[in-house]
């Protein structure tokens, strides 16, 4: 997994733990395209070499995000296997819990923004796609989060978060006082901020082995192609800690999938009974908006889906490029997820709803967050994009706008 630093949008800014008011949480730090391109990079070739059985990334351990691309211990790291920091923190239904009560067990122990929309859904599929390809092995996984949200580290926010994901019963999301969450955060060499434009961490995600010792560290990778080939990787170092003799050997998946980029024909099967897919690429122009069940828990989904139909309307009047949702797959707890909640909710659309299964098309399009809003045009390209919901007027003009460039 890469070093790809997570930023989830719509929190109000404030005071990075440990900085005094107005005080810039680091300094030098690259943007986050520019870093992203660099560690995909990098997530790449190392990917490559642990599958191939060259290199084993488990072997340093990351200081302030810093991890090594090749055999060789990089500055500012040292070796693992070196006993996990214990700490006791209160779990989504306010049990007290404390990490040394999981002896015996490998531990995934992830660090998770309890209001994130961009790379902490990817890591919790990651985490329960790991556990499934160890097979029965996988019961002797606990899955562990520790909230990275100093704004919203209540227990309602962790439960909620553990709701909308499918979760509640199958990990413990920890939270604390800010006090107690900083001490893990430094424990662990976790960089943590409250920025102007949202939290900011470190997407660190351990392995703790039986004896709770440190076994490996990942920095989760914000790709929505390379959910199958990161739940691989963290699958082999769980068998590894519940068995160095190889004994376990959980299913690994060698390649992800491909992006599917603008100019690309591609069709996406869809999610409501009885209706056709969608087609996209050249002379398919479509606004494009990209959702997953889990939004629910960011306010009525089924309501902010139903306020989508004025734009379709418009669009089929003025000749505007037609609508069409795209669910997340790779994100969701269960492929039927947002099916079964438009379904509760007694929502019909009469726009496409379409599964994205492989998150090709998000990785094509440069999905960043959810919501994620894209136009394409008739030869493949993109006009234009938009992070988070915006009214139906609004995407009236933007498109209007866009076309008229």
């Amino acid at each position: 997994m890469s070093n790809l630093r997570e930023t989830d949008p719509g929190t109000a800014p404030g005071t990075a733990p440990g900085t005094a008011p107005g005080t810039a949480p680091r300094a030098g730090r690259l943007d986050r395209r520019t870093r992203a391109l660099l560690v995909g990079l990098a997530f790449l070739v190392l990917l490559a070499l642990v599958l191939s059985g060259l290199v084993f990334i488990g072997g340093w351990r990351a200081q302030r995000g810093a991890v090594p691309s090749t055999g060789t211990a990089p500055a500012g790291t040292r070796a693992l296997n070196t006993p996990a920091p214990n700490f006791t923190l209160t779990d989504q239904f306010g049990h007290q819990v404390a990490l040394s009560q999981f002896r015996g067990k490998a531990v995934v122990l992830a660090f998770i923004d309890s209001r994130c929309t961009t790379i902490c859904p990817v890591t919790n599929a990651v985490m329960a796609a790991a556990v499934r390809d160890l097979g029965p092995a996988g019961a002797r996984v606990q899955l562990l989060g520790v909230d990275a949200n100093p704004q919203a580290a209540s227990q309602a926010d962790v439960r909620a978060y553990s709701r909308a994901h499918d979760m509640l019963y199958s990990w413990h999301f920890l939270t604390g006082t800010p006090v107690q969450l900083s001490k893990v955060w430094h424990d662990y060499h976790v960089y943590d901020a409250v920025t102007s434009t949202g939290i900011d961490h470190d997407p660190a995600v351990y392995v703790i082995d039986p004896a709770g010792r440190e076994h490996t560290l990942f920095l989760s990778q914000m790709s929505y192609t390379s959910v199958g080939v990161q739940a691989s990787a963290l699958a082999s170092a769980l068998a590894n800690a519940l068995a160095p003799d190889g004994s376990i050997s959980p299913r690994v998946e060698a390649t992800g999938g491909s992006a599917i980029l603008p100019g690309q024909a591609a069709t996406l099967p869809s999610l409501l009974p009885g209706r056709p897919g969608a087609s996209f690429g050249p002379s398919h122009p479509h606004l494009v908006v990209f959702v997953a069940s889990w939004l629910r828990q960011q306010g009525d989904l089924a309501t902010r889906l139903t306020g989508l139909e004025v734009y379709q309307k418009a669009a089929l009047k003025r000749g505007l490029p037609p609508l069409v949702a795209v669910d997340l797959q790779t994100t969701e707890p269960r492929p039927s997820a947002l099916p079964d909640l438009l379904a509760a909710e007694h929502v019909a659309l009469s726009y496409p709803l379409v599964a994205d299964t492989t998150g090709g098309l998000a990785d094509g399009l440069q999905v960043q967050d959810t919501p994620w809003i894209v136009l394409t045009s008739a030869t493949g390209t993109v006009l234009w994009q938009h992070d988070g919901w915006a009214s139906a007027g609004t995407l009236v003009a933007e498109v209007t706008k866009a076309l008229s460039k």
